[in-house]
């Protein structure tokens, strides 16, 4: 956990993802939400402070419209905020919970989104089990 943060902290680097975060572009989505992911597994402390802007942005793009990959990395990216902000995370988990179920009763889900969907699910709840 420890070099990468170190690495990033002193940087502007965080600021830069908030704003790759909003791009529209399903190529860079895709690549900005799989790397929340790895931030918030390795540096949570870096994205901490942004917890309630990324879970809207993640949450907005989770919908599989045309690239189910920016799908799937936004819900894994979910997942691991779970983890490792729990309490950041409190005030968004319910609506986060109504969205993932929503998205897990389509028909025709693909397998690693419909995998991603029930290991965030139960991440969320083991994680806010009150």
């Amino acid at each position: 956990e420890g070099h990468f943060d170190a690495l990033i902290q002193n940087s502007n680097f965080v600021p830069l993802l908030m704003e790759v975060l909003k791009d529209t572009d399903n190529d860079v989505s895709q690549v900005s939400f799989g790397l929340v992911g790895d931030i918030a597994k390795c540096a949570p402390n870096q994205i901490r402070q942004h917890v309630a802007a990324i879970v809207a942005l993640l949450c907005k793009q989770m919908y599989p419209v045309n690239h189910v990959s920016t799908s799937i990395n936004a819900v894994w990216s979910i997942g691991e905020i779970s983890v490792s902000l729990k309490e950041e995370l409190k005030p968004f988990v319910s609506e986060i919970f109504d969205k993932l179920i929503i998205l897990l009763q389509k028909d025709n889900l693909e397998k690693g989104l419909r995998e991603n969907l029930a290991i965030t699910i139960g991440r969320l709840a083991m994680n806010n089990a009150d």
